[in-house]
């Protein structure tokens, strides 16, 4: 069973994904959009990295989401 932390991981990388496939973009667009590089991006959206408070605002504001969202669908 996976922890709080390992679900945060794997629900925010999963929403930011979705996010940014609804948009039609692609990671670089994202990338260019939001100043994280499509390397951390990536990482991020596959659940292996967890995004620096920064980076996370960076992305949900290039997106025009809001992190709670994304923290209320991992059940936070």
């Amino acid at each position: 069973m996976p922890t709080d932390v390992e679900r945060i991981h794997r629900v925010l990388g999963r929403q930011i994904r979705i996010n940014r496939t609804e948009r039609g973009w692609t990671l670089r667009e994202l990338s260019e959009h939001s100043g994280i590089s499509v390397s951390q991006l990536s990482s991020i959206e596959r659940g292996a990295h967890l995004p620096s408070v920064e980076s996370l605002v960076a992305v949900a504001e290039a997106l025009d989401a809001k992190p709670s969202a994304w923290f209320q669908a991992a059940g936070f």
